[in-house]
């Protein structure tokens, strides 16, 4: 979340990008118009870091492109929501919601609902609420509202090393869990001759990418002939496997 002068942006990831802090880098795009039954009014198409981003005050004037410093905003489940499940977050349900729209379309929906959310109707000068029901835009704000609240985004394994033993056939780790909501996963990058073995509903993969989800807890095995690696995750974390 980037707060300055003039107004407030918040990344479309809602609490991933909620924890991170410091300076952050905010590009002003082009400016996308609001449906005519709201008036003539218009938001830009920012990004921050490189993630879509939205304005939260639409009353006031818009950023300039910059580098900004980041705060944290917290304590708005519904904002929260309009960040994950609108267009550009984690959650991204707009192409099930709105198929016909078009992309600014649905990214102006998913800002004016963000800017419902942070700042009720003081952030929308000279429209009422008849004015958000006639184009839409409240019942996406009535179906945000009754989404789920977004998962927690922290994960960790319970074990970073797993150690592999030979059972007189193979080499096999132990086992460890991927503590977090059942939302969230990594992925596994096999070597092609090793093996996951997912304990929790008994799947089983050798080779190639694997997901696993939150929750889960899985072991390795491989033939004899494979030497130490490191597990590859394509969410930048490794677990170093030994024999």
């Amino acid at each position: 979340m980037i707060a300055e002068e003039e107004g407030i942006l918040l990344f479309a990831e809602a609490r991933q990008t909620a924890r991170a802090s410091g300076s952050a880098t905010m590009v002003k795009g082009r400016k996308i118009y609001y449906p005519g039954n709201l008036g003539n009014y218009s938001t830009c198409y920012f990004t921050v870091n490189g993630k879509i981003a939205y304005c939260l005050e639409s009353a006031k004037g818009s950023p300039d492109t910059g580098s900004y410093a980041a705060q944290i905003i917290d304590g708005n489940p519904n904002l929260q929501k309009a960040l994950y499940y609108g267009y550009g977050g984690t959650g991204d349900v707009t192409a099930s919601y709105m198929p016909s729209f078009g992309e600014d379309l649905k990214y102006v929906f998913t800002h004016i609902a963000a800017s419902y959310f942070y700042c009720g109707m003081d952030g929308f000068a000279g429209c009422t609420m008849d004015d958000l029901r006639e184009c839409g835009v409240l019942g996406w704000i009535n179906y945000l509202e009754s989404l789920p609240t977004p998962p927690d985004p922290q994960i960790s394994l319970s074990k970073t090393a797993l150690k592999a033993a030979y059972d007189g056939s193979k080499q096999v780790t132990g086992t460890t869990k991927l503590n977090g909501d059942s939302r969230n996963s990594i992925t596994i990058k096999l070597p092609k001759d090793v093996t996951f073995h997912n304990k929790t509903d008994g799947s089983k993969q050798t080779g190639g990418n694997v997901r696993v989800s939150g929750g889960t807890s899985f072991y390795f095995t491989a033939p004899v002939t494979v030497k130490p690696y490191r597990l590859s995750l394509i969410s930048r974390q490794t677990i170093p496997c030994m024999r």
